[in-house]
């Protein structure tokens, strides 16, 4: 056997490995949609008004200073952008620096109220505002981000953890199976979250083992960071499928590719309990 038939036969042999997923009609394809959360809507809203009103009212504040420590009024206005890139996101914080600068203009430099500046040093403080407000606002924009971000990592895997332990002292598979369609109704933001022994699922989409998920083009969302409807996670140990859960989001919920693959994950553990539990029969097979 050359090299082209053993490729030809890789090929083959990994389209029939999802060719019993590959039911029904139209185009097929995995995604996996953005890795982390954008922040809520309000805080979003949030930080956009702020990135106009702080600054505002922070230039408002160092008037008395304007003429004589120009110089530290700009500084100032620099630490008012920085709160905003602490409470929103990098857009809120490219604004409040470009706005940071307008403000610094109309209020601190002459003549005063006019975008206008006459004096050469009153001009290079305030390009030095918006230049080190930009670059300060997004680095403390991306360290908020990184800071909330390693929160979540570690709330889910506070959640496995404790759903591992469940599995490993659970008697009752109702039981466990409640225990884990709460938790991935409170991992996945889900409307709902359906358990079915020994259901052979739909045609699709699929939460994969990778996080990723696969199904049916016209099924997937157009951000695929929030779910689709009625999206199968199947529940399998090896070849053998011991049933699917039917996960339903909540509209606009996003998700991260950290949680999709925690819940997979769970997945595969309640696979490997309800496994142990028929086996030791005790639980009647349904």
């Amino acid at each position: 056997m050359n090299r082209f038939d053993r490729f030809l036969q890789r090929i083959l042999a990994s389209i029939s490995a999802t060719d019993s997923r590959r039911v029904g009609h139209g185009r097929f394809e995995t995604v996996e949609p953005a890795e982390g959360q954008p922040l809520v809507r309000a805080r979003l809203i949030a930080g956009y008004v702020l990135a106009v009103a702080l600054p505002a009212v922070t230039a408002a504040a160092t008037i008395p200073l304007r003429g004589s420590h120009t110089g530290a009024a700009a500084v100032v206005l620099v630490l008012a952008v920085v709160v905003v890139a602490a409470i929103g996101t990098t857009g809120p914080a490219l604004l409040a620096a470009v706005w940071a600068g307008v403000i610094f203009d109309l209020l601190l430099t002459k003549p005063y109220y006019r975008l206008a500046i006459y004096d050469g040093d009153d001009l290079s403080a305030a390009i030095s505002l918006v230049v080190v407000g930009v670059i300060v606002g997004v680095l403390s924009s991306r360290l908020a981000s990184l800071a909330a971000r390693n929160i979540a990592r570690r709330k889910e895997l506070h959640q496995l953890v404790k759903f591992i332990q469940a599995a490993d002292v659970a008697s009752s598979i109702d039981e466990l199976s409640e225990v884990l369609q709460a938790e991935l109704t409170d991992l996945l933001g889900l409307a709902s979250c359906d358990w079915s022994p020994d259901g052979q699922g739909g045609d699709g989409p699929w939460l994969l083992s990778t996080g990723s998920v696969m199904g049916p083009l016209a099924a997937m969302n157009p951000d695929r960071a929030v779910l689709p409807e009625g999206l199968d996670l199947p529940v399998e140990v090896g070849p053998t499928r011991l049933g699917h859960l039917t996960l339903s989001p909540q509209p606009g919920r996003r998700t991260s590719v950290e949680e999709r693959l925690t819940a997979a994950t769970m997945a595969t553990v309640f696979a490997g309990a309800v496994a142990r539990l028929r086996a030791s029969s005790l639980e009647p097979e349904t």
